[in-house]
């Protein structure tokens, strides 16, 4: 199984004396089987071969030889043989775990363990663990229902609303909380701070936590704008004819600015529908210019007329507004 020559694109061992020692815990029990995981390069074989083996790798470890090598060096580390580590030890929340039952035969495994204990109380939905290491006091650690109630863990949910553990199996999760608790409080040297996969389930994460989303409330600052010049309007109304608009496509114009006839307009949204006008019509503009000249000489004309009303004229002073208009 061992080779001199490991390559592999995706890791690079190149640095790696081929037969570097993996520290394993002196008290831990030797690893049996035929692969000698101490040799890096058969770890790092192995770890290849492992990745391929549906059924025996665990799922998520399946095509990942660098997180089972992983896997297997954490494992050794705190005194697992190297597949009760795969199959004991997972990555949850980004942070290396252990079962609650890999974690009780790894206790249980050390030499220094006196005897471990374990009661439920049915009444108050009590679960005790009680740990006895040789040369020290007993731990003993409780985890109750009122426990998981404080923690928001009593009937929790998922994050996408199916049941957790903690609804299907309510009393075993009360047992992992106190096992978890008290191996980890008289062994603590020896664990490393791993926790317990199912501990490790309910912490928080940006995935999973349940943020209450805040909606800004907006507030609609109701802007003034400057109502339409006369100017404005007239041009407006002129073209709105000239183009001949249906009134469909008027009241829509209305209905959009919320007013109810053109001269209600704001400066802006008149402006913004008489560029669209001249945009749509190559004559609208030319025919605005005519109609504004000859308006302004018929006003210059009535200042100079006695009458001061055109339909009032005599035909010379017809004659002369006409004239006017046509050579503005």
């Amino acid at each position: 199984m061992a080779s001199n020559s490991i390559s592999d694109p995706n890791v690079n061992f190149n640095d790696h004396p081929t037969n570097q020692l993996i520290p394993v815990q002196t008290q831990a029990p030797r690893p049996t089987g035929f692969m000698d995981f101490s040799r890096f390069d058969v770890a790092v074989e192995a770890s290849r071969l492992i990745a391929k083996a549906p059924g025996f790798c665990p799922k998520d470890f399946l095509g990942k030889p660098e997180q089972i090598l992983c896997a297997i060096q954490y494992g050794l580390e705190i005194g697992l043989s190297a597949m009760q580590a795969l199959h004991s030890i997972a990555v949850i929340n980004g942070k290396p775990s252990i079962y609650g039952d890999g974690l009780m035969a790894l206790c249980r495994s050390f030499s220094e363990c006196e005897d471990i204990q374990e009661t439920f109380d049915e009444a108050t939905m009590t679960a005790t663990c009680k740990v006895k290491r040789k040369g020290m006091s007993e731990v003993v650690s409780t985890y109750s229902k009122k426990n998981a109630e404080e923690a928001k863990l009593w009937g929790k949910k998922g994050h996408n609303g199916q049941d957790t553990p903690w609804i299907t199996y309510p009393r075993r999760m009360l047992q992992m909380r106190a096992r978890g608790f008290a191996l980890r409080d008289a062994f603590a040297d020896r664990l490393k701070g791993i926790i317990t996969a199912e501990e490790a389930r309910d912490y928080p994460t940006q995935e999973t936590r349940q943020l209450k989303v805040v909606t800004p409330i907006r507030k609609e600052i109701e802007v003034k704008q400057a109502p339409a010049s006369e100017f404005t309007i007239d041009k407006l109304e002129f073209l709105v004819e000239h183009c001949k608009v249906e009134q469909a496509i008027i009241d829509k114009w209305l209905r959009k600015a919320n007013v109810d006839e053109l001269a209600k307009l704001s400066e802006t949204q008149a402006q913004a529908v008489i560029q669209k006008l001249e945009s749509e019509d190559s004559t609208a503009q030319r025919a605005w210019f005519l109609f504004h000249k000859s308006l302004n000489v018929y006003k210059e004309a009535t200042k100079q007329m006695p009458h001061g009303i055109f339909t009032d004229f005599t035909p010379e002073q017809c004659e002369t507004v006409l004239e006017g208009a046509v050579h503005a």
